[in-house]
């Protein structure tokens, strides 16, 4: 559901420093509604899964613990 998509590319939102930023990823595989990503991400990153179709790359983010 998080992963978007252009026509060209692939990409998540990722949180960096209370900002939300871009990420290219690369999808190696698909299979029941699940993706397999081969490059983009990294271990630690932080992936915006709640509200990722209301905020834009810049936008600022509010973690919930």
């Amino acid at each position: 559901k998080f992963i978007q998509k252009t026509e060209n590319q692939s990409f998540v939102l990722v949180e960096e420093n209370g900002v939300a930023v871009k990420k290219e990823i690369t999808i190696a595989k698909e299979y029941n509604g699940m993706a397999e990503i081969s490059n983009g991400l990294n271990a630690g990153d932080k992936l915006i899964i709640e509200g990722y179709d209301m905020i834009n790359p810049g936008d600022k983010v509010i973690l919930k613990k």
